[in-house]
């Protein structure tokens, strides 16, 4: 069982997709790397933990690997008691997310960029008290199929995620990075083997089509710039606990002149979680979104000789806080976006961290 006070202030928990064991890494404060250029990533290895936009306040961080264990998740999965949680915004929020899409989507109106994403970020407080370990073992237990991470550090605070998105997954000797982009509601969740996912790609919309192919235009160019043997699949549908998603993989090996910290220089941020072109829409996101991402839209994840590389988006997350916690959700805006529907979407895309507050263990 999970020891909540013998965790220090520096510790990982992370679980890998449909993976049945987590793994949790300590460390002391001293110990962790802090950077301020994503190319320093290949020289090392360890935990990273970059944000949307790299500063003297929120650096990328490594955690090195001192003290790492393994948790079999079948002894730590219990039942559990789900409470009613308000799952509708405040009509400020939607009335401030409508002004913010209508200024984003004018950009695309006036030729400035062809997609660009708007998030926004909620506020609930907290009714009762949960651990951040009990939230992470919650989140594995709901999202079996995503990346779940508990991050929690004085230098970043503590984060939950529960993300889809990889952007570097190596397998078979290969990386892997996915072109994630669209979405629509699943409206079946409770049966794991049933679900509105599994219905062709024909029925997506030409609206989530666009953005998909969009992505896929710019991870394609990345890769084939500094990649070979390169193999692209897709785009498929896939599940992410309440929505679906279309996603293409592309795999691939580096050039023998390339680091892995160069390719991640020029992915990140891709059109999924930014836009494109990404230098004005990178820009324009900094100066008018009107908060601070920090650390969601980032990335995350293991980097080691022995076991591999496996980093992943930070999306679906929210931040821990002492009276309660922060979610974060975004989509990608087109020229045939609708400002209702993408005002849904991101009330969507936050029920993933609201079912694992509304969820305690019995």
């Amino acid at each position: 069982m999970i020891n909540n006070e013998s965790l220090g202030s520096n510790f990982i928990f992370y679980r890998l997709p449909r993976a049945s064991k987590a793994h949790l890494i300590r460390c002391n404060g001293d110990d962790i790397i802090i950077s301020y250029d994503i190319k320093e990533i290949g020289n090392k290895e360890g935990y990273v933990f970059a944000p949307f936009k790299i500063s003297e306040e929120k650096p990328l961080l490594i955690f090195p690997f001192k003290d790492e264990e393994t948790l079999d998740l079948d002894e730590e999965l219990l039942s559990d008691i789900t409470e009613i949680l308000d799952n509708t915004s405040s009509s400020a929020e939607k009335e401030t997310y409508i002004s913010m899409f209508n200024k984003f989507h004018k950009c695309i109106s006036d030729g400035k960029c062809a997609k660009i994403v708007l998030s926004r970020k909620t506020h609930i407080t907290k009714q009762h008290d949960i651990s951040p370990c009990d939230l992470f073992l919650t989140a594995c237990r709901i999202c079996p199929d995503m990346y779940v991470s508990l991050v929690s550090s004085p230098l970043c605070g503590t984060w939950l995620t529960a993300t889809p998105e990889y952007l570097a997954d190596s397998k078979n000797g290969c990386l892997h990075t996915a072109s994630l982009a669209g979405t629509r509601q699943n409206t079946v969740t409770d049966e794991p083997d049933v679900d509105d996912c599994t219905r062709d790609n024909d029925s997506w919309s030409g609206k989530n089509i666009i953005e998909q192919d969009y992505v896929s235009q710019y991870v394609r160019e990345r890769v084939e710039q500094y990649a070979k043997d390169i193999i692209e699949k897709g785009p498929q549908t896939i599940k992410a606990g309440n929505v679906c998603h279309l996603l293409t993989d592309f795999s691939y090996k580096l050039k023998e002149d390339v680091t892995l910290g160069v390719l991640l220089d020029k992915l990140h941020p891709t059109p999924a979680v930014c836009g494109i072109p990404k230098d004005f829409t990178y820009n324009y996101i900094l100066e008018n979104e009107h908060y601070d991402r920090e650390y969601y839209s980032g990335f995350q994840g293991k980097i080691s000789s022995k076991e591999g590389i496996h980093l992943f988006v930070t999306l679906r997350c929210m931040k821990v806080l002492d009276n309660g916690y922060d979610l974060f959700a975004g989509g990608g805006l087109v020229f045939e976006s609708d400002k209702e529907y993408e005002w849904l979407e991101t009330e969507a895309k936050m029920q993933t961290m609201k079912r694992c507050i509304a969820t305690k263990k019995a």
